[in-house]
């Protein structure tokens, strides 16, 4: 069903078709090596790359898309943890909320999805001015906030702020 690249996420096309879905994440360190570790009485496979930063978790049962996410997440997490006690390779995910790709179950049908969020900081900086019917400027002197709304009516009844 679904490969990046060389990267076999899940589908029919590999493993006999056994591995209904999967999920990939990138990792912040590239592999050192080709690794498979089969967890869970084999029902899920994680597959590091060799001379890649990309890692896939697949499972032969049909999860739906936020199943595979949280069941996804906590495998890989889990093998991470492993490798990294083992002396394999130590490292993390790189911004697993931000980008993921993966492959589920809904009403029958296998679906490839592919997450990226993107920030994009903003700033917001604008002027009110008022104009009356002729087009001339309405100039107001400002009135200061009512401190009450923010404070509380007690530090006033109390005499500390007037």
């Amino acid at each position: 069903m679904a490969s990046i690249g060389n990267i076999f996420i899940a589908g029919r096309e590999q493993h006999g078709g056994i591995y209904k879905c999967g999920i990939m994440f990138s990792m912040k360190a590239i592999s050192p090596d080709n690794i498979i570790l089969d967890l869970q009485n084999n029902s899920w496979q994680v597959e590091f790359f060799k001379n890649t930063n990309q890692i896939v978790a697949r499972t032969l049962n049909e999860l739906s898309k936020e199943d595979l996410l949280s069941q996804g997440f906590q495998i890989v997490q889990q093998t991470l943890d492993l490798l990294s006690i083992k002396g394999i390779l130590s490292t993390t995910l790189e911004s697993p909320a931000k980008s993921h790709r993966g492959i589920y179950h809904s009403s029958g049908r296998l679906i490839f999805y592919c997450y990226a969020l993107a920030e994009l900081p903003i700033s917001i900086d604008f002027s009110i001015k008022r104009i009356d019917l002729n087009g001339n400027e309405i100039k107001e002197e400002s009135t200061p906030l009512n401190r009450t709304g923010f404070v509380g009516d007690s530090l006033f009844k109390l005499g500390y702020l007037t």
